[in-house]
Parts: C-alpha cells; sequence; structure tokens
C-alpha cells in the first residue's frame, strides 16, 4: 500500500469492515493489525492486495460509527480536540451552507462573523478547510492547530517570494 502523506509503501494486514464515498473518493474503513485500531485507507492507494483466506475479524457497529462520526473529515476516530474558526462575513455568506460535520456549532455575529466550533481527530484536513478561504478565516483555537495554519501559510507565501 503506498503513503500518501509519506511517498512510501509499505504492506499491513488489515480487516475489512465498512467502504465509505467521501469526496468522490472511496474508502476502505478496516481494523489495523500494526496499528492496533480502526484506520481509512484510500482504496486507490491499496496495491497489491492479498487475500490471505483467513476471516476478517468483526468490529463491533457502535466502534465503527463512532469511529466514522465523532471527528472532521476523513481522518477519523475518536474527536479529540476542537477547532474554533472565525470567518469574514464574506465567507460566512458561503461557510454558512456547508455541514463539515453534523455536530459542529455555528454562531453569527450581528456584523455578520461566523464562528464555527467543530471537534476533529486529525487537524490535516480542517486546516485545508480553513485555508481555502484564505484571509476570510481565522483559526483561534487551539494553539496547535492555529500554529499549524500559520505554517501552512508561510510555506505558501514563501511560494511567491522573490527572494526580497
Amino acid at each position: 500500500m503506498c503513503c500518501r502523506d509519506r511517498d512510501t509503501t509499505e504492506r499491513r494486514r488489515f480487516h475489512p469492515q465498512r467502504l465509505v464515498h467521501y469526496r468522490n473518493n472511496w474508502y476502505l474503513v478496516a481494523y489495523c493489525e500494526r496499528a492496533q485500531d480502526l484506520r481509512n485507507f484510500s482504496l486507490d492507494r491499496i496495491t497489491r492486495p492479498v487475500d490471505t483466506g483467513a476471516p476478517a475479524e468483526a468490529v463491533d457497529s457502535e466502534r465503527l460509527t463512532e469511529h466514522l462520526s465523532s471527528g472532521f473529515g476523513i481522518f477519523g476516530g475518536p474527536a479529540t480536540h476542537e477547532a474554533v474558526l472565525w470567518f469574514s462575513p464574506a465567507a460566512a455568506r458561503w461557510v454558512a451552507d456547508e455541514q463539515w460535520h453534523p455536530q459542529q456549532r455555528d454562531t453569527r455575529a450581528e456584523d455578520g462573523l461566523l464562528e464555527r466550533r467543530v471537534r476533529y481527530s486529525d487537524p490535516t484536513e480542517i486546516v485545508m478547510e480553513a485555508l481555502r478561504c484564505g484571509p476570510d478565516c481565522e483559526v483561534l483555537a487551539p494553539e496547535a492547530l492555529r500554529s499549524m495554519a500559520v505554517e501552512r501559510l508561510r510555506a505558501a507565501l514563501g511560494n511567491y517570494s522573490d527572494g526580497a
């Protein structure tokens, strides 16, 4: 299997549980023996699968539901953090109509600003969503998420610097 984020190939033994279609991609939710936990594997990254002939060990459906629904995005798992994002009135007109997660909490201020709170486990996708709004979104909390957004913005700005 190819790891997109590390550009490596590794072998994993896993027990398939469910297929999930998310943002135009298919994912296999499986119990991974190496991680000793549930993981989401992008089907387009699974290369040379081998059927061992052994039956897959079933995971309790409540645990699967928790894995798939508690945190934001496909990088699921139990939500351990809460992101707090502010959107400008211009961005809020668009973002307010988007459901990022069934348990998100939105608050509109009189000036049109939108505060969105959403629980997540992995920061990757929540930062991507925040940064797609450019200057019309500010990550307020937690500090580690804010720092990650700042780091990504600095890296992006570096692509446009002329060395001055």
